[in-house]
């Protein structure tokens, strides 16, 4: 039935197919595409989706060592991994919503999606603390947080929102034909 209601059916922003960005799980917020991808899409806005917060899997904390963070970040660009390492990390910039919009590692600034990728990090919304010899990130959502969250869309349906009416709430507006 799922299928046959939405077969044939387009989702379009200006006349236009939409580029249909889904993730996990957010903290409780999507994130628009200027944040983290670095450029304006109309229809990719951040917007609340409180539904996420309630997943059994949205928050989770994973200990890396020194020594494992290190072999991480090494990939990325002038970070140069000085002194103590409770000092590799400096100072985290983030949005209201948590996002970190960019962490000093080595004495270079990095997005949050950089620092996740090198990492290998859920999500780029994250807290790290330093302790007997660990990183502890813990990380809140799983993914990117742009367009419709999967449990997001899962909680609107279970409250009896249809699926065009979720569509229209992840992607900012957009028409469906």
């Amino acid at each position: 039935k799922a299928v046959e209601a939405v077969e044939g059916k387009v989702i379009t922003y200006e006349g236009e197919p939409i580029i249909a960005a889904f993730h996990a799980i957010n903290s409780g917020e999507t994130q628009s595409a200027e944040t983290v991808w670095g450029g304006e899409v109309a229809y990719l806005k951040g917007v609340p989706s409180p539904g996420d917060k309630l997943s059994p899997d949205c928050i989770k904390t994973v200990a890396i060592t020194a020594k494992e963070f290190s072999d991480s970040v090494s990939q990325l660009k002038n970070c140069e991994l000085n002194g103590e390492a409770q000092n590799w990390i400096g100072e985290i910039k983030t949005n209201s919503s948590g996002y970190i919009k960019s962490v000093e590692i080595g004495g270079t600034a990095f997005t949050g999606l950089q620092a996740r990728d090198a990492i290998g990090l859920r999500s780029a919304v994250f807290t790290v603390e330093y302790k007997n010899g660990s990183f502890y990130f813990t990380t809140n959502g799983y993914g990117h947080c742009v367009g419709l969250s999967q449990y997001g869309a899962d909680y609107m349906a279970r409250q009896g929102s249809n699926w065009q009416e979720i569509i229209e709430h992840y992607y900012t507006g957009v028409t469906v034909e």
